[in-house]
């Protein structure tokens, strides 16, 4: 009898601790993955901010329709970040349908480049050969987040931490963002952490300008400064009027000096405007070469355009490398045209022998 009343209240004391201490010890453990989150994440942003100095970017984006991931003709957008340690050197260059512009800086003068569109040739638009003027100086701070007395400034690539049009930054400043769950992830070998969270509107702020991540879910990489590996999300597009579900895929990569830069994505989404569907894919390619790169590449001559009056002459060798990437660019447009031109001409003919 003394063993059965032992056998039982043992029972007893398993279920209560199953049933109780375990769950409060499983919740403890997630609010502290979730503290250490927010409070090593900000920290390992600044820190990745400095390893990036000396990386030059590329990055193209192609949007397809639903399940065609491949990219196929010009990207509808175009990012490159180009740079120097010292940030004395910057470039910023942003190509799509609706925005063409380029804006650099040397050591010397500081100039802005725009095209209607992506297979435009580049005009000067403007160019500022004193870096002290107020104008120049808001130029710069307003294009180039540069300020001349803030050592090593400057424009430079953001990092794997990236949503569809929105940063992991910008959502967890969100006065509304909370996390409402944690748990680690596996992934060939890798410990991952992934955190369900939710953002609560706050309607007094200007949301016309800005998307809103309302929930969803991050699979982050706290070994490579918390970057982004995979998330899905119900947001809204600015204005509101566009309501969206998206489900992003993100492959990391590594520079020769170990730091981690997005080399792919694939972004499915799923959108919703005034009662109809139009979905689409977001591929997204980019590249990150860690050199310190020469100031032939930041003047008007590696453009192909004469340098401002007053400032000496700069080999042309900088120039062919912008050339052969119009040319690309133009060339790739060229047999995307060529290409429909062909397959509308093939339905006609194939129409009219039915």
């Amino acid at each position: 009898m003394s063993k059965t009343v032992d056998i039982l209240y043992a029972t007893q004391i398993l279920t209560l601790f199953a049933v109780w201490i375990l769950p409060l010890h499983s919740v403890a453990i997630g609010q502290e993955t979730g503290e250490r989150f927010l409070k090593e994440a900000p920290a390992m942003r600044v820190e990745y901010s400095r390893q990036v100095l000396g990386i030059q970017m590329n990055q193209k984006t192609w949007q397809n329709t639903p399940g065609n991931q491949t990219p196929k003709g010009s990207p509808s957008e175009h990012l490159q970040i180009r740079r120097n340690q010292s940030g004395t050197l910057l470039l910023s260059s942003f190509e799509s349908s609706y925005l063409c512009r380029c804006v650099v800086k040397n050591d010397r003068y500081a100039f802005r480049l725009e095209k209607p569109t992506i297979t435009s040739q580049w005009r000067v638009a403007q160019v500022y050969t004193d870096l002290r003027n107020e104008e120049t100086v808001s130029f710069l701070k307003n294009n180039l987040d540069y300020f001349e007395k803030t050592e090593q400034g400057g424009v430079r690539y953001s990092g794997p931490f990236e949503l569809f049009r929105w940063s992991l930054i910008s959502l967890t400043d969100q006065p509304g963002f909370r996390i409402t769950k944690t748990a680690d992830v596996f992934n060939n070998g890798r410990k991952l952490v992934r955190i369900d969270f939710v953002c609560d509107k706050n309607e007094n702020a200007a949301r016309n300008s800005r998307f809103h991540y309302e929930s969803g879910w991050l699979v982050l990489d706290p070994q490579h400064y918390w970057a982004i590996c995979e998330y899905e999300a119900h947001f809204d597009w600015p204005g509101g009027y566009v309501r969206s579900f998206g489900h992003g895929v993100h492959e990391i990569a590594q520079t020769r000096n170990g730091v981690p830069f997005l080399k792919s994505s694939v972004i499915q989404l799923k959108n919703t405007q005034n009662g109809q569907r139009e979905d689409f894919d977001v591929r997204t390619e980019c590249t990150a070469e860690e050199r310190e790169p020469s100031r032939d590449e930041f003047t008007l001559t590696a453009f192909g355009f004469p340098e401002p009056m007053g400032m000496p002459p700069v080999s042309r060798g900088g120039s062919l490398l912008w050339l052969w990437i119009s040319l690309a660019a133009v060339g790739s447009a060229g047999l995307a045209v060529l290409y429909q031109k062909l397959k509308r001409r093939f339905q006609l003919a194939e129409a009219a022998t039915k």
